[in-house]
């Protein structure tokens, strides 16, 4: 059990600035793949190297139901260690992460001369991240949230497979469309009561697998949250987009795309190191969080303490 204390004021008279129009929202989902038959992968081993445990759980419970063995690296130090020791057939490589991120350890990797794909999993959707993750020695791109298709298609391209996917074109499973929306101008604002409430995950809380990966990001989530105040009382905007990218990749993983626009609003606010547009995202995040409402015992947030406004 996870208690954080955010100060925030009262939410509800707070105008908050929208940096794209409600329409938009929906454009920044990754684009939907056609409902056809996905490719069987036949015994397949993978090391995964990733440091966020919800984006694990979920790849892990995709990745064992398609027949594929999975070895897990909680750092790129690890995973360059594990891969150069091991026998994989494709190396999933986070690129953000502690100790050794994925563009360091890939490029390790190409340096001990290892030739296996790996594909960099990324929040990351702008122009030349893509680049960037190829210049360093990925064989693929894949961002994130991840779900079933798009991770299956993009190692379909490197595995044995049997029963190809059928039913017309096959779509570039690293597609979405978030970059246009990250450069988006503000053009509205709205009140934090707008939001959509309650917050229900899109995954299925009945089943227990699934539920493990809810309740491990609303963990994660109360922690993160905590950590975010932190960062936002001593103006540590580096922190502070570092842990917007977190929630950025991992809250759509676990069925929660409403976190989606406010981290990248509040990623971009960080790096930019403008108090103002970090204020506005991370109120918003914090709203979004309070709305949480699982099916079952919620993990309590405590009650917020008055915040000063960015002066």
């Amino acid at each position: 059990m996870f208690t954080v204390v955010v100060p925030v004021g009262q939410l509800e008279q707070l105008d908050l600035r929208s940096t794209a129009p409600i329409a938009d929202i929906v454009q920044m989902l990754p684009q939907q793949i056609p409902d056809s038959p996905l490719p069987r992968i036949d015994n397949a081993s993978i090391l995964l190297v990733e440091d966020g445990q919800t984006n694990r759980r979920m790849m892990k419970l995709i990745l064992r139901a398609h027949n594929v063995t999975v070895v897990e690296a909680e750092n790129g130090e690890i995973g360059v260690e594990l891969a150069i020791n091991g026998n994989f057939d494709v190396i999933l490589m986070d690129m953000q992460m502690p100790v050794q991120d994925g563009y360091s350890a890939t490029r390790e990797l190409r340096g001990k001369g290892l030739q296996i794909p790996v594909i960099a999993l990324t929040a990351h959707a702008m122009k030349g991240d893509r680049e960037k993750c190829i210049a360093a020695g990925c064989t693929d791109y894949l961002t994130k949230p991840i779900n079933e298709e798009r991770l299956i298609l993009a190692l379909s391209k490197y595995l044995t497979v049997t029963s190809p996917r059928k039913g017309g074109e096959t779509p570039d499973p690293s597609t979405t469309v978030v970059a246009d929306l990250q450069e988006a101008q503000p053009t509205e604002t709205f009140r934090a009561a707008e939001l959509q409430e309650p917050v229900v995950s899109a995954l299925p809380y009945e089943d227990a697998d699934y539920r493990e990966i809810i309740d491990d990001f609303r963990r994660e989530l109360a922690q993160k949250l905590a950590q975010m105040n932190d960062c936002f009382e001593v103006r540590d905007f580096e922190g502070m987009a570092g842990l917007a990218h977190w929630l950025k990749g991992t809250a759509g993983t676990a069925g929660f795309d409403h976190f989606t626009i406010p981290a990248i609003r509040l990623e971009r606010g960080a790096k930019s190191k403008s108090i103002d547009a970090v204020h506005d995202s991370f109120l918003v995040v914090i709203s979004l969080a309070e709305k949480i409402r699982p099916e079952v015992e919620t993990i309590p947030l405590a009650p917020p303490r008055p915040v000063q406004q960015p002066g």
